[in-house]
């Protein structure tokens, strides 16, 4: 299949459903052991390793990555991994999150923190994942606006992307 970010004209095997699909794999994977354990403490590491899996992939997809690209994902990077840390030592140091104690021994409660933990992931992260996907260069944002791209926006692998272009 053939999926054309906002900027550029590549092409891959991976669209904004299929990072969806990353961020629900990694969080629901992790899920299963919390909720084995009764526990929450690693929802917020999860989160981070969601964030860094889903720009490692958009960024590791496009074949030219340019600067803008790099810079783009090394600042998400490091947002990334000083958020988690943070609230990853808060929940270690505090002995739980209270936000859990009502929702941890009911396990559909338990997995709707852990799916919309990962479309948060995915929708926070839906402008960086265009720049990701950019070679950087002015004949990129040219190149989007055509015709032929407006239309492969209509695809449902885009459709992050087209409620943001209406907006």
């Amino acid at each position: 299949r053939r999926h054309t970010r906002l900027q550029g004209d590549w092409s891959s095997d991976v669209c904004s459903s299929d990072l969806a699909g990353i961020a629900l794999a990694v969080n629901w994977l992790a899920f299963v052991p919390s909720w084995l354990r009764h526990t929450e403490h690693f929802y917020d590491l999860t989160g981070t390793v969601s964030y860094l899996a889903v720009v490692v992939v958009a960024l590791a997809v496009n074949p030219s990555p340019g600067p803008r690209a790099w810079l783009v994902a090394l600042l998400v990077g490091i947002w990334t991994l000083r958020l988690g840390s943070f609230l990853f030592g808060r929940v270690r140091k505090a002995g739980g999150d209270r936000r859990f104690t009502s929702v941890v021994h009911d396990p559909l409660a338990f997995l709707g923190w852990w799916t919309t933990q990962a479309l948060w992931v995915v929708l926070t992260l839906a402008a960086g994942t265009v720049a990701l996907g950019s070679s950087g260069t002015v004949a990129d944002i040219d190149a989007w606006r055509s015709e032929e791209h407006t239309s492969e926006l209509q695809s449902p692998c885009n459709l992050v992307c087209r409620l943001l272009l209406e907006k």
